[in-house]
């Protein structure tokens, strides 16, 4: 740097070399973030490549992964509509008490069938053929295929005679597989107007009524249970297995149908387009 007494010239050349330093150095310092933008360019090139086939895996994964519930979807439904149709010949009652005659039966099978063929369903089929949707009253043996109770079961103490006095709760229900479905669906048809009330020694064992409904998967039934307990829901019932519903408050009445058992309820119930 110059001193003080240092003549104009030498304070000029001073500046000029100063000037041509800035300059060598403002270059380099250019070069620099010309290659620091071309390396910053790089990156972002990588960056937007990643973020493409990620995007791109992303994408496929999530077709994969739906196409995938889909199937799982359509291999449940399809497993519960054949479980369904390998129950249309059957129905469940519920209620009926077990007497002690049933209990120490040599053939329960055989004794329950009998009861519930004389008590349940005789009636039901008077009225049946009375209305001429069946020609003549089928006896026994070509009404009830097969008759079981779901599980095991004692019922509550009583001092009625003829019934069990071991303790329990709420009896077992019946599954019937009649020889027809047209016997199936007269029963259906007529069950309620002429199921026969319970007698005073089945109130005594706590019967409330004879109960007859669809034999139903436990998917279908989970779900029937669901949307009946649904605030949104009037009343559901099933056809052939498949629900039906109405809604509450729907002045028209509609009945909705459930496409899938499996869907949840927020999309059962989501309001019709």
């Amino acid at each position: 740097m110059p001193g003080p007494n240092s003549s104009a010239d030498q304070k000029l050349d001073f500046l000029m070399k100063m000037v041509s330093e800035i300059m060598v150095n403002t270059a380099s310092n250019s070069e620099r973030f010309a290659a620091l933008e071309t390396s910053v360019a790089s990156v972002d090139s990588k960056v937007d490549t990643i973020d493409s086939a990620f995007a791109t895996y992303r994408k496929e994964t999530d077709e994969k992964m739906s196409a995938m519930q889909e199937e799982i979807s359509s291999i449940k439904n399809t497993a519960n509509a054949r479980d369904q149709q390998q129950r249309m010949k059957s129905i469940k009652l519920a209620g009926l008490p077990i007497s002690d005659d049933e209990t120490n039966a040599q053939d329960t099978e055989k004794y329950l069938g009998k009861r519930v063929y004389d008590k349940i369903l005789v009636p039901i089929l008077t009225a049946a053929r009375e209305n001429d949707e069946i020609e003549t009253i089928p006896t026994l043996a070509k009404t009830i295929e097969e008759i079981r109770r779901v599980k095991a079961w004692s019922p509550p103490p009583s001092n009625v005679p003829g019934l069990s006095t071991k303790k329990t709760s709420t009896p077992p229900v019946i599954i019937i597989k009649l020889c027809s479905p047209q016997i199936r669906l007269a029963i259906l048809r007529f069950k309620k107007d002429n199921t026969p009330a319970p007698s005073s020694a089945d109130r005594a064992a706590g019967c409330k009524g004879f109960f007859i409904s669809e034999d139903i998967t436990p998917p279908t039934a989970k779900l029937l249970k669901d949307l009946n307990a649904d605030e949104r829901v009037d009343r559901a019932w099933t056809v052939e297995g498949r629900i039906r519903f109405t809604r509450v408050g729907d002045k028209e009445r509609r009945v909705f149908k459930v496409k899938s058992v499996y869907d949840p309820i927020s999309v059962i119930l989501a309001p019709p387009t």
